[in-house]
């Protein structure tokens, strides 16, 4: 019963903020719960870093009601929170160190995207493409500064900061770094693969607007960010393992 009570009250506050729609708020609630369930505090204090830093973070401007359509909905919040609730309902069947690095190193990862989002977007000077290193327009997927680098690398260290909760303080430096790489691919994907489209206008859009000029239809960016949590949590699997 706690771990449901505690979920769902910090579903219902982020749903009040305007943080989650109504259907992410149940997906967190959800997410929040396997987390509880699987270790209490110590297991729920990295998520509960992840929902806060990234609220304030979104809720410091305007940009992403422009970039992302407002709120996260549950789609959103089960590519950045899946990967973490898949690791903490297979530890509460079988504990393992292991389980505990993945579960962190997804939410590091998805932390550095957001914060590399966030202030790259917002204070980031001279956007490039990753793939490539040409000059680009800011706020569109596949395109990082310095600056958000750098956010990317202090969101995922902010999360990680919580691995001696976990019994994982030997591991704190090297699942930052698995988290920051995570973003890095994350953006990579976001430029080579994700879908973009032209409408009549000439301008660039990530939703299926218009002809498909760049990247696969089935890759979106929640898709792409699914990939990019999934990947920091096999690679936290590993090296714990």
């Amino acid at each position: 019963m706690m771990p449901m009570l505690f979920a769902a009250a910090a579903g219902v506050v982020c749903w009040t903020l305007g943080l989650l729609t109504r259907g992410g708020s149940i997906v967190a609630a959800i997410v929040g719960a396997a987390a509880w369930e699987a270790g209490r505090w110590a297991w729920a204090a990295p998520l509960l870093i992840f929902f806060v830093t990234s609220a304030l973070l979104s809720r410091m401007g305007g940009r992403r009601a422009q970039t992302e359509g407002g709120p996260r909905n549950a789609k959103q919040v089960i590519s950045n929170g899946g990967p973490a609730a898949v690791c903490a309902v297979l530890y509460t069947f079988g504990p393992q160190p292991a389980l505990s690095a993945a579960f962190l190193a997804s939410l590091c990862a998805a932390n550095a995207d957001t914060w590399a989002t966030e202030l790259g977007t917002r204070l980031g000077r001279k956007p490039y493409r990753i793939s490539n290193l040409e000059p680009a327009e800011g706020g569109r997927s596949g395109v990082v500064s310095n600056l958000g680098l750098l956010g990317a690398f202090v969101g995922s260290a902010a999360v990680a900061s919580a691995a001696p909760l976990l019994d994982l303080t030997a591991m704190l430096p090297v699942i930052t770094v698995i988290g920051f790489a995570a973003c890095l691919l994350d953006s990579l994907l976001g430029d080579l693969a994700q879908a973009v489209y032209t409408d009549e206008g000439g301008r660039l859009h990530e939703r299926p607007i218009g002809k498909l000029t760049r990247g696969w239809r089935a890759i979106d960016n929640d898709a792409v960010n699914l990939l990019s949590a999934a990947a920091a949590a096999f690679a936290g699997y590993l090296l714990a393992a």
